[in-house]
């Protein structure tokens, strides 16, 4: 099967099944295809985070990506490989993608020999709002399935950041097959009045990793599936 008609059947079957983000997690098995290449990309503070603390768990499953603006902090970062976009985006969304239009080159060679992308940004900032977008863009040139999975701000972060996530969840959401959001007030409010943000991590991480496997194996049914036809 081409991969076009592929993917196309595994953005079908997530969407019909509604595929949970808190599906329960065996990583007893490996979900990895052998014919699938799979891309996690973490953009921005947020996203690179979550990837660093998860990069021992995804990189059984996929090749990690960080790209961020803050040099100092991609220092503490562990992925497979990572991306600096150069330059001061003075924490304006617009001026973050305008800088990173000029890596589209290497950020697509970095992505090229993905079919499943995972695109993972905190939204309300300046890089991972404004250049998720343009990663998902880049991705889907490449011929990948694009999975977006973004981290909506508190409530008390104020206006403008709550503003700028919801810009950067409609621009992103528009840009990928799929896509999943994480609404920290929402999550906030199913957790107990005694928990502390390390518990508040440790569960965000644990819903981007079980949204990851989820949609993986979703794709291995699909694929073993079509083998069978």
């Amino acid at each position: 099967m081409k991969r076009r008609h592929f993917l196309e059947l595994v953005t079908g079957f997530i969407t019909l099944t509604g595929v949970s983000a808190y599906a329960g997690l065996d990583t007893s098995r490996s979900s990895k295809s052998e014919t699938i290449q799979i891309g996690f990309a973490g953009v921005g503070g947020a996203g690179c985070t979550v990837l660093s603390k998860l990069n021992g768990q995804l990189s059984s499953i996929a090749q990690t990506i960080a790209i961020n603006t803050d040099q100092i902090s991609m220092m503490n970062i562990n992925s497979n490989s990572k991306i600096l976009i150069h330059g001061e985006h003075e924490g304006i969304p617009d001026v973050a993608k305008t800088l990173a239009q000029s890596h589209e080159v290497p950020i697509a060679n970095a992505l090229s020999s993905f079919d499943l992308v995972f695109i993972l940004a905190g939204m309300g900032g300046a890089t991972g709002t404004g250049i998720a977008p343009l990663i998902a863009d880049i991705s889907k040139r490449n011929g990948a399935h694009t999975v977006g999975i973004a981290i909506t701000p508190f409530e008390y972060e104020g206006a403008r950041r709550r503003t700028n996530a919801q810009t950067g969840v409609e621009t992103l959401r528009k840009k990928v097959d799929s896509f999943f959001e994480i609404n920290n007030d929402q999550m906030l409010q199913s957790m107990s009045k005694n928990t502390t943000m390390a518990d508040w991590h440790r569960q965000t991480e644990i819903i981007v990793l079980n949204t990851i496997t989820s949609a993986i194996e979703a794709l291995t049914l699909v694929n073993t599936r079509t083998a069978l036809i």
